[in-house]
């Protein structure tokens, strides 16, 4: 059942970046990332206070699970989301999303370090061959000039994946004190959104971006704020069933998904390479090893 909703997260976190993508072109200035946040809060809020009716035992609340799960999403929902946001406008979603994937290196080593982990031989292979494409993609993006590939935003968005990565790390450890993924889901976008205000209040954009959201003036910005709530809680709750080592990898099957939805959706402006294609059917083929054999 893990491998299930991770997978379901790979998928709506795809397809978040498409929506993301196209939503960009009514926005010039805005990158979405408040208006998710605002929509990830609405939803998960819900989503948890129906949960805490129905279930007649709900896991208490714990400070230190509270804190962890706070530290969670600024890693992630603040800080991961706000740097691949941008980098999905500086180098497209496909590319975007496949450097993002380099965030199961951060959350393998927080799992091995910090949870003290263990893997059986079979998911090392999955793993190895997840590292294989994405040092395959790596190579082919570098090698390229500047003027096919902004190398700003490569690294922008490699650093959003180090924020994933260990984030991820971060709310596996929280479910040890605090064990209720529908909680850790709603409080990671909650900061994230808190962050996301003083930023737009700062730079004197709050009113118009509540506006924006209010007014429905981005549809797509909307959608992908459904896609990304939910993935959210679905990445939660497969930390429920298997390992975070698992899930992280899991999820790094996005790519792939993502070069299918580019194709289908934004062909005209997705470059997708050859090695682009080799480095997305090894992460595919190391994230079904992991979900077989793991």
């Amino acid at each position: 059942m893990g491998f299930v909703f991770a997978f379901m997260t790979a998928f709506l976190y795809a397809v978040s970046n498409i929506l993301i993508k196209r939503g960009m072109k009514f926005s010039k200035n805005n990158n979405g990332t408040f208006n998710t946040a605002f929509v990830n809060v609405a939803i998960l809020g819900l989503v948890l206070i129906i949960y805490r009716m129905v279930e007649h035992h709900p896991d208490p609340i714990n400070v230190t699970g509270f804190l962890l799960f706070i530290l969670a999403g600024l890693s992630t929902t603040f800080i991961g989301r706000s740097m691949h946001f941008l980098g999905i406008r500086k180098i497209g979603s496909a590319k975007a999303s496949v450097i993002k994937n380099s965030a199961p290196i951060f959350t393998l080593l927080f799992a091995l370090l910090i949870l003290k982990e263990t893997i059986g031989g079979w998911p090392w292979l999955g793993l190895g061959l997840i590292l294989l494409g994405l040092m395959t993609h790596d190579t082919e993006i570098f090698k390229k000039s500047t003027e096919s590939i902004n190398r700003w935003g490569a690294l922008i968005t490699l650093l959003g994946a180090i924020g994933f990565g260990i984030g991820q790390g971060v709310r596996k450890q929280a479910l040890f004190h605090f064990n209720d993924p529908f909680a850790g889901a709603f409080i990671g976008a909650s900061v994230a959104l808190l962050g996301f205000f003083f930023i737009e209040a700062k730079n004197k954009s709050l009113i118009s971006s509540v506006k924006e959201i209010i007014l429905l003036q981005n549809k797509y910005y909307l959608v992908a704020g459904i896609a990304t709530s939910f993935a959210l809680l679905f990445f939660f709750i497969s930390l429920w069933f298997i390992q975070v080592a698992y899930v992280a990898a899991i999820v790094a099957i996005e790519p792939v998904l993502c070069v299918v939805l580019s194709k289908l959706f934004l062909a005209s402006e997705e470059v997708i390479t050859p090695k682009v294609l080799i480095s997305a059917s090894f992460i595919f083929s190391g994230a079904g090893i992991i979900a077989v054999m793991g």
